[in-house]
């Protein structure tokens, strides 16, 4: 681990920003980052199993209008079988549940978080995608590019 990486965990433990813990309670957030493992199985897909368990406990604990974000590089469909773990615990429209998949190279996962070259969204709506967008605001310099690279994605939906 970098100096820098060292002193930025230091800086967020700190000032409370950042906490470890055992224990899932989501109660009091509004949006959750799923980032687990999703190492290949056995077939050369993904193991799921973490991110699931992840899943499960966030839903234990979830209120209306939590926006859940699954940062995990994971297969097509995975999204629906999280609200649809999820849907156990909330109704369906009281969760919104995005895919934001990491593009970090190694080494460089400090510069890459807070300078992205590229902010991938896979939402059901602009709604949903524009509370990833307030969040990446800080990290880009020039809000023209980040609405471009936010909205970029619809035009191949045709949304």
């Amino acid at each position: 681990m970098s100096l820098d990486c060292l002193i930025l965990l230091r800086d967020q433990l700190d000032t409370g920003r950042l906490t470890f813990s055992s224990r899932i309670d989501v109660s009091n957030a509004q949006v959750v980052f799923v980032c687990v493992g999703t190492p290949p199985n056995d077939e050369g897909g993904a193991h799921l199993a973490d991110l699931f368990e992840a899943v499960e406990a966030i839903g234990k604990t979830m209120q209306p209008g939590l926006t859940v974000v699954v940062k995990s590089t994971v297969p097509a469909g995975t999204c629906d079988r999280v609200e649809g773990l999820l849907a156990q615990y909330a109704t369906p429209d009281s969760f919104s549940v995005l895919s934001n998949p990491e593009s970090l190279r190694q080494g460089s996962i400090i510069d890459d978080t807070e300078q992205p070259d590229r902010i991938v969204i896979g939402a059901r709506d602009r709604e949903d995608a524009e509370v990833l967008a307030r969040i990446y605001e800080p990290a880009r310099s020039d809000r023209r590019e980040l609405r471009r690279s936010f909205n970029h994605p619809y035009s191949y939906l045709g949304l």
